[in-house]
């Protein structure tokens, strides 16, 4: 079940090359996305929309099988080479278990989001897949900053893996190590924990970030990861931004990071880097989630370049 040696990259776009956008979650409307779909003509790929764009049912981007249906048709579809998910939300890890992968491990094509679309990339690791944790088109804006998660997310889609780098934070712990990159939203992975799309986080580089949640929950949850093994003999830890986070009238008295950085500490997770650039921000760096990454956290820089 748990998978440590994903396949190859997928197949690298081209100009002329079709991204097709879906529903996997909440609902999402054309006009929502529209900066979206201008992004991806003006760096030439054509856009498509699936049949869940404009779709509602409750919350949702239409019922679990209409997008189960529309995710399983972009994967079949042999003339859409990617598959950006519109938005995060709630309801992806419903629809899970409604997906056939066959399609996708014999041609690998790019998957794309973050948020409540860790449940797919968690899914798609265990199935030997590499996929991509990054912006989504509900995300997109003319901010400088979300300009630059898209310009190195556009890297990556043509084959050019290149670095990242990033300021050093005052809880980093130095050191270098190198592991397959996994994770995502820390609720999300959590949600998963016990199922077949649990992660076996042995041996890799850990991301978590997470929006709108209580600080006691944030606790509450890295103590299942510590009684659950979760923590232990990660080769690293990136923690991302926890934004819009929570309290009650009596405080917690720890903030997100103070509470990773507890267990970390319990934990003994040699390299660290907190406030690293991605999770529900501008400034949402991608990762390739799955790929063999080497982390190097420095007297004043983080950098993580991927490996061969």
């Amino acid at each position: 079940m748990m998978n440590q040696t994903p396949l190859s990259f997928p197949q690298s776009l081209k100009q002329g090359d079709t991204v097709r956008i879906v529903c996997t979650a909440r609902s999402v409307v054309l006009s929502e996305i529209l900066k979206a779909a201008e992004w991806i003509e003006n760096i030439g790929f054509k856009v498509e929309y699936g049949k869940t764009i404009g779709s509602v049912d409750h919350q949702f981007g239409g019922t679990d099988n209409e997008r189960a249906e529309d995710l399983q048709n972009a994967i079949n579809d042999p003339h859409v080479k990617a598959i950006w998910c519109a938005r995060g939300g709630y309801g992806t890890a419903r629809i899970l278990d409604m997906i056939d992968f066959s399609a996708l491990k014999k041609n690998p094509k790019w998957i794309i989001g973050f948020s409540d679309i860790t449940a797919l990339h968690a899914a798609l690791y265990n199935e030997g897949l590499i996929s991509m944790h990054a912006p989504m088109p509900i995300n997109v804006n003319d901010t400088k900053e979300n300009g630059a998660s898209l310009k190195l997310m556009f890297s990556y889609l043509t084959g050019k893996y290149e670095s990242i780098q990033w300021c050093k934070s005052d809880k980093d712990v130095q050191g270098i190590a190198k592991g397959n990159i996994v994770g995502g939203n820390l609720s999300v992975i959590y949600s998963l924990r016990g199922t077949k799309y649990d992660i076996d986080t042995t041996d890799t580089i850990l991301l978590l970030e997470d929006i709108d949640e209580y600080l006691y929950h944030i606790d509450r949850m890295c103590v299942n990861f510590h009684i659950g093994g979760k923590f232990k003999n990660l080769a690293a830890l990136i923690s991302g931004q926890f934004t819009k986070m929570n309290d009650n009238t009596i405080n917690f008295g720890m903030t997100a990071n103070e509470i990773i950085e507890r267990y970390s500490n319990i934990n003994q997770i040699n390299v660290r880097a907190f406030d690293a650039p991605f999770g529900h921000i501008d400034y949402n760096l991608p990762f390739l989630h799955g790929a063999s990454a080497t982390i190097e956290v420095g007297k004043e820089k983080v950098k993580l370049s991927y490996n061969g």
